[in-house]
């Protein structure tokens, strides 16, 4: 993997977090931009280190390898993004019903493990497959 392939990378990436993240408003499970663009420049990376490039080659680039998987993850995480609950009808069906006194702020602390258990995986499959 040349340092043009991983500029490449950030700039599919980039590019495809952006288009999502601004244009369609996918937020992904984590909510932020840098977490999303971190799982997209992740998986595009993992992919390219371990598939053989496929596509025409435009500055020593397969660029339809990293525009595909990048679509592909964008793709993924937003049908893991949350549905946005539309005001009236939350405070019409928590109106209704009890509230619970307290809860638990558990599940936070869960999609972080989970974001960066998932980084880390993918980083070492990245590693392993370079190596490899």
């Amino acid at each position: 993997m040349d340092w043009i392939e991983l500029i490449g990378i950030f700039v599919t990436a980039l590019f495809i977090g952006a288009l999502f993240f601004y244009g369609f408003s996918v937020r992904g499970p984590w909510g932020s931009f840098w977490a999303y663009l971190l799982v997209l420049i992740g998986g595009i990376w993992l992919i390219s280190v371990i598939s053989d490039p496929v596509g025409p080659v435009y500055w020593n680039i397969a660029w339809f390898d990293f525009l595909f998987v990048g679509l592909l993850f964008a793709l993924i995480l937003s049908a893991a993004t949350p549905t946005r609950v539309d005001r009236k009808r939350y405070e019409e069906f928590y109106s209704r019903t009890e509230r619970t006194p307290t809860e638990p702020a558990e599940p936070a602390v869960a999609v972080g493990i989970w974001f960066w258990l998932m980084l880390l995986l993918i980083v070492v499959a990245i590693v392993s497959a370079s190596i490899a």
